[in-house]
Parts: structure tokens; C-alpha cells; sequence
């Protein structure tokens, strides 16, 4: 198994765009809020809320229009979920999902500038993490749902976005923050 696994276009989009958006991506319980937090302090980059349970509930062009306009936003940033996260959790819970277009409009948005940071762990240890923080969102039952569903989305979008994905039951999210950060530093010139 490795730790990381880095499906990126092979392109550096640095070149001629110094814009970075570094969309943290996975189930509950995978470590993104500590991934997020020791991100932050390391780069100084804000960290935008890209989607929640509460930004669907207004319904499907809010929160369309909601990440069109975080999306348009011309400095770099660190988004906590995205369009992403609802293509997994909307369809699974019968909730408001992002139309195919709106996707394809959201995706021609981030112009190459996004690394899709993808935290996956098995069923098994997201259940475990679940059960000893006492999660109400996600119920244990639906995890392997939402890892399958994961893969697949994550998946779809390889070939669009530069994708990493951490094994989170072999590394750290400070660790993981270590590392986007190094490679954040070459990519900056050092800043």
C-alpha cells in the first residue's frame, strides 16, 4: 500500500499562474480539519469552506453559486471540501446535487490551479475514528458507502485535476501537511 500516490497531469501549472488551490477531500473522520489547521499554520494560505451538509440545504443554485464565487477567487487558498463532496454525500443521502453542467463550469473555474488532496482510509478504521469522536453525521453503516462512492468521484476527475491521495491509516495529517508544503515551497520559488 502506498502512502501517497500522485495521479497529477504531469504539468506545472506554476509556470504561468502562481494561483494554488488545495482542495482537501475525504470521508469524515480522515483528518481534514488537522490536515486543514497544520496547512494553514505552515502556509499562511485562508481556508474557504467549500461545501457542508448546511451549504446543500439551500438548495441546489445557492450552493452552486456559493462555489462559483469561492472558486473566483484570484489568490491562492486552501478549500475544506468541494463540489466533490457533494457528488458523494447528495446522491448517497438523497440530497441537493450539483447538475453534471454545473460540475464541468465549476471544474473550467479552478483553470488548472487546484491540487485535489484526497485523505482515504479503509471502512474499518474511519468507523473506528467515528465511533471514538462520536460522529453524528455519518453513521457507521454508511462509511463503505461513502469510501466506494469516494473512489469513484475521485476517480472521475484524475484527468482534470492533479490528484493526490494519502493513506491516511499510514501517515499523519502532519506528516501530509510536511510534505504538500515542501513541494508548495519549490512550486512558490520559496516564498
Amino acid at each position: 500500500v502506498q502512502i501517497r500516490t500522485n495521479t497529477s497531469k504531469g504539468e506545472n501549472k506554476m509556470e504561468n499562474n502562481k494561483r494554488k488551490i488545495y482542495i482537501i477531500e475525504g470521508c469524515d473522520a480522515t483528518g481534514k480539519t488537522t490536515l486543514i489547521s497544520e496547512l494553514q499554520q505552515l502556509t499562511g494560505l485562508p481556508v474557504v469552506q467549500g461545501s457542508s451538509f448546511e451549504i446543500a440545504q439551500k438548495g441546489v443554485e445557492h450552493m452552486f453559486n456559493f462555489m462559483k464565487e469561492q472558486l473566483k477567487n484570484p489568490e491562492s487558498f486552501i478549500m475544506d471540501r468541494s463540489f466533490i463532496s457533494n457528488l458523494v454525500y447528495g446522491p448517497l443521502y438523497d440530497k441537493n446535487t450539483l447538475s453534471e453542467s454545473q460540475v464541468f463550469e465549476l471544474v473550467d473555474l479552478l483553470g488548472g490551479d487546484a491540487e485535489l488532496i484526497y485523505l482515504a482510509a479503509s471502512p474499518t478504521f474511519i468507523e473506528k475514528r467515528l465511533n471514538l469522536r462520536g460522529d453524528d453525521y455519518v453513521a457507521s453503516k454508511d462509511v463503505s458507502r461513502i469510501v466506494y462512492k469516494y473512489e469513484q468521484v475521485v476517480e472521475q476527475f484524475t484527468f482534470s485535476i492533479d490528484t493526490v491521495t494519502y493513506d491516511v491509516e499510514l501517515i499523519d495529517s502532519y506528516s501530509i501537511a510536511q510534505e504538500i508544503f515542501e513541494f508548495w515551497q519549490e512550486e512558490e520559488g520559496g516564498y
